[in-house]
């Protein structure tokens, strides 16, 4: 996987990085975040799967704790067959450090560097895989091409809390084939099994951040080492992508998550060093805001 090593330049993404995504959709940033972040989110992350419930109809976790809204948990099967919990959605609901971290201007920045001022968030997830049975992820495309086979689609940005190996079930991609429209994966899964041709192994240290495009041909292997595998899954769409999909206040309501946690970020006096992410380089409707917190951290994904 292409990987981006110029974190000094004035741009963070540069212009042969913009241009090797394009061509690839799939671009790998090491460092995107601090390690002190890194391993402050990992830890909140952790707390937060210790909550998940104990079964995919449970309402409390495995100490008998209430879990506010269980259903933001998902439950796969792990290699036995058995239902493990794999990720919860809306973090940065869940978590004022995760809300922080979201206007982080490293991971903005990049986000601007693709998108421009057009750039519009998409969703927000973390995933994990427990140790020795966490659930791998079939070979898969992010989405419903409800835009056809147009190549921009969207992307996301898996951002590593933990280091990600094989032995834990990192992520392997087959670059190039976000640009083939959607693909008939059932069929190439029951050809080649796993072992897709062009499939490429896309590990990471813990802080880096593999973007990759949603029409990426994507998936993983189960975790069958003795540590956790933890990622931050932040998305972004192009703002010509969900216009004519979404309405007005839905895409509101996401760009709003923007300057919120720029502001949280700052208003937290955790980074006093860092230059925040410049608010005036977005569109007005996506600096002000009307809605409360609340609204904004649970709104749903704009689904393409």
């Amino acid at each position: 996987m292409t990987t981006h090593n110029d974190m000094k330049s004035k741009s963070l993404l540069s212009a042969s990085d913009l241009a090797t995504y394009r061509e690839k959709g799939c671009l790998l940033v090491p460092k995107l975040i601090a390690e002190q972040e890194t391993t402050e989110l990992r830890i909140e992350a952790e707390r937060l799967i210790a909550n998940a419930p104990v079964s995919a109809d449970a309402t409390s976790d495995v100490q008998g704790r209430s879990v506010e809204e269980p259903s933001d948990y998902v439950f796969a099967k792990d290699p036995e067959g058995n239902g493990v919990a794999n990720r919860f959605w809306f973090p940065a609901w869940r978590s004022r450090m995760f809300l922080e971290a979201y206007g982080n201007p490293r991971i903005l920045g990049a986000a601007f560097a693709l998108y421009g001022k057009n750039m519009v968030p998409f969703d927000e997830s973390v995933v994990f895989k427990l140790p020795g049975h966490g659930a791998g992820f079939p070979w898969h495309q992010d989405g419903g091409f409800r835009t056809g086979d147009a190549v921009e689609r969207g992307v996301n940005f898996g951002i590593y809390l933990t280091p990600s190996t094989i032995d834990n079930g990192a992520l392997y991609v087959v670059p190039g084939s976000h640009a083939k429209g959607k693909l008939d994966v059932k069929a190439l899964v029951e050809q080649h099994g796993f072992e897709l041709p062009g499939a490429e192994l896309a590990p990471a240290k813990a802080g880096d951040a593999n973007l990759h495009s949603r029409s990426l041909l994507h998936g993983s292997k189960p975790n069958e080492s003795d540590t956790i595998r933890v990622t931050w899954y932040v998305g972004f769409h192009h703002m010509d992508s969900v216009v004519d999909l979404h309405t007005p206040d839905m895409i509101a309501r996401r760009r709003a998550l923007i300057p919120l946690a720029v502001r949280a970020r700052i208003d937290s006096g955790r980074f006093p060093e860092e230059v925040p992410f410049d608010l005036t380089l977005l569109d007005a409707d996506a600096v002000g805001s009307t809605f409360n917190v609340d609204t904004i951290t649970r709104t749903p994904a704009l689904q393409l």
